[in-house]
């Protein structure tokens, strides 16, 4: 098994300054937070957000994510589905073999691999997670290269903050990425606490029927906490392919997904790229459908540049 490459990058370690929100009432008292397989932002001394990787999780994943007072939002290897790894991106299926189920150990049949993680921590509690992912057989050489830029924000006024995902995929060969039970890619797994949130699609749909397999720019989950209220939303860039996305969700878990081979595979030749582009968002207030669009039209302004050398590496513009 080849050992992943891990730098740490930081800046100013804590501050305090004062943030009117429903789950930020005091003022913070932000930190970061590192090992050697972590990167957690505190307020307090609990987490916010943390990053996991390394031996413990192939598949690098955000748990918990919570809200400013460290309410978490988020569910980590439930008992009913182990694979799931609270806010974490896997594909289904490379040539019909599965790298979603984990055993036990937590080992998919198809391996995705962390080559290489870079972690920047800001003075402003901002940070940039770089990765490099090989998706593979056991014991063959890799068939999908990835590379892959996740940039947190800090957290806003109201105790908000967003997640921009970024992913650029290489095939190696000509290959199919598919799943046959129509969910993969970016995915959240939702405290069972929060059962009796909600969920609100961009086209106005919340029950199970108008949002499940349903094209949609955005979709949030969204409800009362003891503070106050919260939610998690997806947005689905329009530069992704099959944009809108069709979304795959499971109210009973909770569980949702921007499902981008919900209707079918997608087959890349040699060489052939292709990129997603999300931005998730942990809410500090329960918001509102205009609320929503309004985020959605902000971040669609944004388009990710890619500059391709030996290393590809990602970078956000702005749309005029």
């Amino acid at each position: 098994m080849r050992l992943a490459r891990v730098i740490y990058l930081a800046v100013a370690v804590v501050a305090a300054y004062p943030v009117a929100a429903s789950h930020a009432a005091q003022d913070l008292k932000l930190a970061w937070t590192k090992t050697d397989h972590s990167v957690a932002l505190t307020n307090r001394g609990k987490v916010v957000w943390q990053f996991n990787h390394g031996k413990d999780h192939p598949k690098p994943c955000f748990h918990p994510l919570a809200t400013l007072d460290g309410t978490v939002l988020t569910d980590f290897r439930p008992r009913d589905h182990i694979w799931h790894r609270a806010a974490w991106f896997s594909l289904k299926e490379i040539d019909q073999l599965n790298y979603w189920e984990e055993n036990r150990q937590g080992v998919s049949a198809g391996r995705n691999e962390t080559l290489d993680v870079k972690v920047e921590t800001q003075a402003d509690f901002s940070a940039v997670v770089r990765l490099r992912q090989s998706y593979h057989p056991p014991g063959d050489p890799e068939l999908l290269g990835e590379e892959r830029v996740i940039r947190i924000s800090a957290p806003d006024k109201d105790g908000s903050y967003t997640l921009d995902w970024q992913h650029v995929f290489t095939a190696r060969r000509k290959l199919t990425v598919g799943a046959s039970a129509h969910y993969a890619g970016l995915s959240l797994r939702i405290s069972k606490q929060l059962l009796k949130w909600s969920f609100l699609n961009s086209e106005g749909g919340s029950a199970d029927k108008d949002v499940h397999g349903k094209s949609a720019r955005w979709l949030t989950y969204k409800g009362p906490l003891a503070g106050g209220g919260a939610a998690l939303t997806v947005f689905d860039h329009p530069t992704n392919p099959r944009h809108p996305t069709k979304w795959f969700i499971v109210k009973g878990m909770p569980y949702f997904s921007p499902a981008f081979v919900f209707d079918g595979p997608m087959t890349l030749a040699k060489d052939q790229k292709i990129s997603l582009f999300y931005r998730m968002k942990v809410h500090g207030s329960a918001p509102n459908a205009k609320a929503l669009e309004a985020d959605y039209q902000a971040f669609a302004k944004q388009v990710p540049k890619v500059a391709n050398g030996n290393n590809t590496t990602l970078e956000n513009g702005s749309r005029k």
